[in-house]
């Protein structure tokens, strides 16, 4: 067998250059399977999270909704256990002016309330709600209520204070929208406001009302007091400006109670009027001048007593004493009855089977009139 040449490999190197030996170690490698650049694709296409979805979703129907006016009456006092009706209106297309005039506000003693304005935005169906813990409040209208683009939507409750003190009240409008064109409805904030009311104690406000009505009566009590007293004085300056008295030829002698004068001076002028001459006693009226016999003069000089019959002058000591001294002369007596009045006593005999005239209230020509009738007859004034 012939021998290889020296430089030629023989086939056992050649086998080795075809098939080198592998070494022991092997450097890792990292295999990068199907599986894996599936979930790479999937995470660089994944969609946003369902919450997130529905944020932007929501944030874009609350952009697109349509603005609308309210208004309500916000009050600031209130009473312990008093009633009161907050109301709330909603308009679209109508400014807060237009919507402020559709709020009645009805302020008293007991409650103060101003009407409070703004814009918000609305869906087609808008839930309205008040709470307060210190009040017992009462819906009259549903809470949720679908809107109308041509007329005002009303809600109105019923509030009533349980505390006194600082109370409040929050009002809050939620607008009801559809999420992605979904049957599930979801509530959006629209308006929310704190409303302060200072609350008084119901016995101190009755305390109050009492004492103002009391105060109220004293002032009056005072008013016509003052008013009579000035009306009585202005009747005696009137009277004792009037020419002076002679005991002589005296037609009628008066006699009256000074507490009644407002009375006497009608029927004295009415008297004066006609031409007969009176007589009536003065000493009353001016300060520092008694009960005289120049009164007894008169009394005889006179042709008939006109006796001013009332409850004051039957209580008078110088109205006693002038008509005793009538009824010892037998003097004529002519009782005028201001009033009804029960005839005391020590009255009753000299007052027995005389004519008397009940003088009516608002009908002075009627009864000066029959005055004068009875005077004729007496022979005081001449007939016609």
């Amino acid at each position: 067998m012939e021998k290889p040449s020296a430089g030629t490999p023989t086939a056992e190197e050649v086998g080795k250059m075809m098939h080198p030996k592998q070494p022991d170690t092997v450097e890792p490698t990292t295999l990068i399977t199907a599986e894996k650049v599936g979930k790479k694709a999937a995470d660089a296409i994944k969609p946003l999270p369902d919450s997130e979805t529905a944020k932007q979703s929501l944030n874009n129907i609350i952009d697109k909704l349509d603005q609308a006016s309210i208004a309500f009456n916000k009050p600031s006092k209130m009473t312990q256990n008093t009633l009161v009706v907050i109301e709330l209106v909603l308009k679209p297309g109508a400014t807060q002016d237009q919507v402020r005039m559709m709020v009645e506000v009805k302020n008293s003693a007991t409650t103060e309330m101003t009407i409070a304005t703004s814009e918000i935005k609305i869906s087609e169906i808008i839930e309205a709600k008040l709470k307060g813990d210190g009040f017992d409040i009462e819906s009259i209208t549903n809470e949720r209520q679908p809107i109308s683009f041509e007329e005002e939507t009303r809600w109105k409750w019923k509030v009533r204070p349980l505390e006194s003190g600082v109370q409040r009240l929050f009002l809050s409008i939620d607008a009801i929208v559809n999420i992605n064109n979904k049957e599930e409805k979801r509530t959006v904030r629209t308006f929310d406001e704190e409303i302060l009311v200072e609350v008084a104690d119901f016995q101190w406000q009755a305390n109050a009302f009492i004492m103002l009505f009391i105060g109220i009566f004293i002032f009056i009590a005072i008013s016509w007091y003052i008013f009579s007293k000035i009306k009585r004085k202005n009747l005696i300056s009137s009277i004792n400006s009037s020419e002076p008295q002679t005991t002589d030829n005296i037609d009628i002698f008066i006699s009256y109670s000074r507490k009644d004068i407002a009375e006497v001076a009608k029927i004295i002028d009415a008297l004066k009027a006609t031409g007969v001459i009176v007589w009536l006693d003065k000493s009353g009226i001016k300060a520092g001048t008694l009960w005289s016999e120049e009164i007894v003069k008169a009394i005889q000089s006179a042709k008939v007593f006109l006796f001013i019959a009332s409850d004051n002058a039957f209580s008078s000591d110088n109205v006693v004493k002038e008509r005793s001294i009538a009824s010892e002369i037998k003097l004529p007596i002519l009782p005028v009855f201001l009033h009804t009045a029960e005839i005391p006593l020590k009255f009753q005999y000299q007052l027995s089977g005389i004519q008397q005239i009940e003088f009516t209230k608002n009908a002075d020509a009627a009864n000066i009139a029959t005055i004068m009738q009875v005077l004729k007859e007496l022979g005081v004034m001449d007939q016609p």
